[in-house]
């Protein structure tokens, strides 16, 4: 199967809360990275999000975003 990973950066300016985290996230840069699969039943390319993770310096977050 085929995989592929998307990053993104992102800047928070302001504390934010994601569902599924038990606490307040602080302002700063964070990466977004979206692992993706390919569906390879059909004529044409189609990924779809199996896991995405957000990451911040000292630590990790994962959350089930897609």
């Amino acid at each position: 199967m085929t995989t592929r990973q998307t990053n993104r950066s992102v800047v928070f300016r302001h504390p934010f809360e994601l569902k599924g985290v038990d606490r307040i996230l602080p302002p700063g840069d964070y990466r977004v990275v979206m692992d993706e699969e390919q569906i390879e039943e059909l004529s044409f390319p189609v990924y779809r999000r199996v896991a995405t993770m957000i990451l911040r310096t000292g630590g990790i977050w994962q959350c089930s975003c897609g």
